[in-house]
């Protein structure tokens, strides 16, 4: 019975990540680490330790993300999950800064092996796998029939990341009426569990704003102010990138460029090439953050190597 609890306790924290975000998530997980662990449950620990790491990255937080991790892949009797989604988790800070391809690419090390497993459980983070393939259109029509015939799908966030992923192709296609109504399916799957629709939604507004489907302005500003509201800058920038890119800019909180900057003659969107380049991002995923072609970040960098005297990226990444 004490298994039985320790059980109900990831489950509670699972959802509570669903409906309130991963900050609230997280002392729930970590109380249950510490109560498998006296319990000497070392697998269960592992799997509190390994939802812990997942929700850390959610919430931006890399430095603990990885602490997580390395503690659960040290105990023994590891589950599979812990074992495989290692990749999966560092993926996750990837996904928020938007650097799509390169999320993908660390979900495409992990998510495949585990289904391979009949006893996978169906943590509601493996329909991000199909959900950012079909997002970047790389391999997306067999990720999604992977997931549509496994066993997996009996989880409502992975049946809802399908459901996106299937509004994002049907409206690549051109097939306007069907992703919205694929769309409409997934946010009416989801509308008990408010804060991974709006992260799974993202994706499928990204795909209506690029594709010209839907209506997806009245939903970006909403999911931007609850994404404020809860502290969620990453999630908030890209909402604020769409809105731009749809034509209907929103205020930016507190302004990106300082008087140091300004002073140089660097404009507020050199402001946030430069931001991302000092985080080491490389001008493609710069581009894919900002919803800008690689050549356009290319001649901001230019400009911004004139501006501040740096002689090279690297030089620059110092400077700033």
């Amino acid at each position: 019975m004490l298994v039985v609890v320790v059980q109900a306790d990831l489950l509670r924290a699972n959802a509570v990540l669903l409906v309130d975000g991963p900050v609230a998530a997280l002392p729930l997980l970590r109380g249950a680490a510490e109560r498998a662990g006296r319990l000497r449950l070392t697998g269960l620990q592992a799997m509190a330790e390994l939802c812990a790491a997942i929700d850390a990255g959610l919430a931006g937080d890399e430095a603990a993300m990885s602490r997580w991790l390395a503690a659960a892949l040290a105990r023994p009797d590891a589950p599979t999950e812990v074992t495989t989604l290692g990749p999966m988790v560092h993926a996750l800070p990837h996904l928020l800064r938007h650097s799509l391809r390169t999320a993908s690419a660390l979900f495409d090390e992990a998510v495949p092996a585990l289904l391979e497993h009949g006893s996978a459980v169906p943590l509601d983070h493996i329909g991000l796998w199909a959900l950012l393939r079909t997002a970047i259109g790389d391999r997306d029509h067999a990720a999604r029939e992977t997931l549509r015939g496994h066993d997996v799908l009996m989880a409502t966030g992975i049946r809802a990341a399908l459901g996106y992923a299937d509004a994002i192709a049907a409206g690549r296609a051109g097939r306007a009426a069907e992703a919205e109504a694929h769309m409409a399916a997934a946010d009416a799957a989801l509308v008990h569990l408010p804060w991974w629709n709006r992260l799974l939604r993202l994706f499928a507004l990204e795909g209506a704003v690029v594709d010209g489907w839907g209506d997806p302005v009245p939903t970006l500003r909403a999911d931007l102010a609850a994404h404020e509201a809860a502290g969620a800058e990453s999630l908030a920038r890209t909402c604020r990138d769409l809105l731009r890119t749809a034509g209907a800019p929103t205020r930016r909180r507190g302004g990106p460029v300082t008087p140091g900057l300004r002073a140089r003659g660097v404009t507020a969107r050199e402001a946030e090439v430069l931001a991302l380049v000092a985080a080491g991002l490389t001008n493609a995923e710069a581009a894919e953050r900002l919803f800008l072609s690689r050549r356009t970040v290319e001649t901001h960098v230019a400009r911004l190597l004139a501006k501040t005297g740096a002689a090279d990226r690297s030089e620059l990444r110092r400077w700033t």
